[in-house]
Formats: C-alpha cells, sequence, structure tokens
C-alpha cells in the first residue's frame, strides 16, 4: 500500500513510539535499546496507559505526559535537571532549554535560513509512505514493515505491531516533542514522523537517518520485551538527584 502523506494536522518518537497505546484497557511496558544520533546506546522503558505516557525522544531526553491534568516533565539527562508544568508552556520551555545548551548551533542556524527553506520545499514535495510485505517479530509481537520517506533527506523504518488500540495525546505534546528539534527541517523530520503514528498499531523497531544542512545521522531503537502488568506509581516519577528547575 502507497500513499502520499499530506495531512499535517494530527503530528511525535518519534520514530519514535511517541504515542499512548494499550492493548484493551492493559497498561504496557516496553523495554527498548536505543541507539542516539551521537552513536551513543542506552536502555530504557516506556510507559503507557490509556492517561499517561513517559517515552524517550530522538535528544535523549524524556517526556512524561499526564492526560488527565494535561501536565507534562520533560527530563533532560545530560543536565540531570527536569521542569513539570502545564503541557500549553512546554514547548516554549524545551526551546528554552535548547537556547541554553545550543548557542553556537543556533547562529549557524540563522546564517543558513535560505539553505533551510530551499530544503523545506523540498522535503514537503515528496513524502511518500508505503508498506511493504515483510513481517518480523520483534519482543514476541508479529510486526509488520512500514517506511516513511522524505526524498534523500529522510528515511523512517517503522516495524509496527497490531492489535494495540492508541489514544492520541493533546496536539500541544506534539509541540513539545517538535520543539526538541534544533533546526527548522529537523522540526519538519519529527513533525512527519508524528503523522506516521497514524499508522494503527504500536510502533516497536525503528530506524530513522536524516540529512539537514547543518545535521546528518541515524537514530533507532528497538523493543526487546514487552509486558502488560500494571505499571507502579514510581514510574512516573523524576530521577530523585536531579534539580527541578523553575523557567
Amino acid at each position: 500500500m502507497s500513499s502520499r502523506y499530506t495531512s499535517w494536522a494530527r503530528l511525535v518518537w518519534a520514530g519514535v513510539a511517541l504515542v499512548t497505546a494499550v492493548p484493551a484497557l492493559a497498561d504496557v511496558t516496553v523495554q527498548a535499546r536505543y541507539r542516539m544520533p551521537d552513536g551513543t546506546t542506552l536502555e530504557r522503558a516506556n510507559y503507557y496507559t490509556k492517561d499517561r505516557s513517559r517515552v524517550t525522544s530522538f535528544d535523549g531526553r524524556e517526556y512524561v505526559y499526564d492526560g488527565k491534568s494535561k501536565q507534562v516533565t520533560v527530563i533532560d539527562h545530560a543536565t540531570k535537571r527536569y521542569w513539570t508544568g502545564a503541557v500549553t508552556l512546554a514547548d516554549s520551555i524545551v526551546a528554552r532549554l535548547n537556547s541554553q545548551r545550543d548557542s553556537v548551533f543556533r547562529v549557524e542556524i540563522a546564517k543558513r535560513q535560505e539553505e533551510f527553506d530551499k530544503f523545506i520545499e523540498q522535503f514537503n514535495a515528496g513524502i511518500v509512505v508505503n508498506q511493504t510485505e515483510e513481517e518480523r517479530k520483534i519482543a514476541g509481537y508479529n510486526c509488520s514493515h512500514w517506511i516513511v520517506s522524505a526524498g534523500r533527506n529522510m528515511i523512517h523504518d517503522r516495524w509496527v505491531a497490531s492489535g494495540f488500540t492508541i489514544v492520541k495525546p493533546a496536539p500541544e505534546l506534539d509541540r513539545v516533542l517538535m520543539a526538541g528539534a534544533l533546526d527548522p527541517l529537523g522540526r519538519q523530520l519529527v513533525k512527519m514522523l508524528l503523522g506516521a503514528r497514524d499508522i494503527p498499531g504500536l510502533t516497536l523497531s525503528a530506524t530513522t537517518t536524516y540529512k539537514t544542512p547543518t545535521q546528518a545521522g541515524t537514530f533507532s531503537w528497538e523493543a526487546t520485551k514487552v509486558t502488560t502488568d500494571k505499571i507502579s506509581s514510581s514510574a512516573w516519577e523524576s530521577p530523585k538527584d536531579y534539580q527541578r528547575v523553575e523557567l
């Protein structure tokens, strides 16, 4: 099956399984192994319920979202800090965290704005979503293979397990995840990946290869174990030795 992806209204991961997914009404814990854009590897658990999710994004941060209270916690492991507040404010908080951490990089982006504009135009004109005939088993679940591409700028391989009901988070959370991208084309890449969550099911493996005028790299992750046990309240807490920041 092949279709051009044109809707930007429903945007996450995140190549990332940045959605809340539950089979029936059960909680879901996905243990996953990540390879970050800088080549480092890590293992973390993602948690999903019908009201909450805790996920790792491409920027290495964790995002804890509470759909009932419309609150989000941004955990920045690189600086051992975290912020908690209304989801409507979180995108600006993430942008400020980025500006503090990557000021030199932001100057380079400003110098190359025209180049970014050209890349974005080409990017938007070449977005395609394909489902292949390939299948494989990941963490005990049969998964189908999807490829999302935007010309030469991005190739995203996604393996999706069917049988999961997807509960989409608030649109404000999409803006939070997009704010984690450092350059304009990077935000478009994240926007496209968030749109790809319309593929039914739970993503259990994904690899994203991308290229922008200032960055190129690969981000990947794969589930190693999926459980549906009741999730402990401690799963939603921030590390106790991290500093809470007020911005």
